[in-house]
């Protein structure tokens, strides 16, 4: 079984959110409702699939970071891209943890109260509270050859 360790997760997770928009982690909690989930896949000799989750308020506060615009002109196209490429990112890096060679999917967004339904097994997942909000991401999956 393939372990993915939170400590590494995390950091890959708060390294992409840092590049992606700067700023230092805010380590306060959020009880925001998430209600947008990005999802990726990793196909190969990996089957997984890698979850973004947070709420409307938090991907606009990403999305207008990134684009360096006010996030009360942001379109819903420009958060549901902002949300898609955390996942993107993460999920390339969480692509180099897992055995290979595995590829990539596109990223998915969607209106959502929790996390996406899937048959492959839970591995691992961190929450980061920044200053834009609260992100959860989840990590699920199993390699191709058993």
């Amino acid at each position: 079984m393939i372990q993915l360790s939170e400590v590494h997760l995390h950091d890959a997770v708060r390294d992409v959110l840092t590049g992606l928009v700067g700023g230092a982690l805010d380590e306060q909690q959020s009880d925001q409702e998430p209600v947008l989930c990005a999802s990726v896949t990793i196909e190969g000799e990996f089957d997984g699939q890698l979850v973004v989750r947070c709420t409307e308020v938090t991907a606009r506060r990403l999305a207008a970071a990134m684009f360096h615009e006010d996030p009360d002109d942001l379109p819903h196209a420009d958060i549901a891209d902002a949300l898609g490429e955390v996942a993107n990112q993460v999920g390339g890096v969480v692509k180099t943890m897992v055995p290979a060679p595995s590829s990539l999917g596109l990223p998915t967004v969607v209106a959502a109260d929790g996390v996406a339904l899937t048959d492959l097994p839970f591995l691992s997942s961190v929450s980061l509270d920044r200053e834009e909000g609260r992100v959860d991401v989840f990590v699920f999956g199993r390699p191709t050859a058993v």
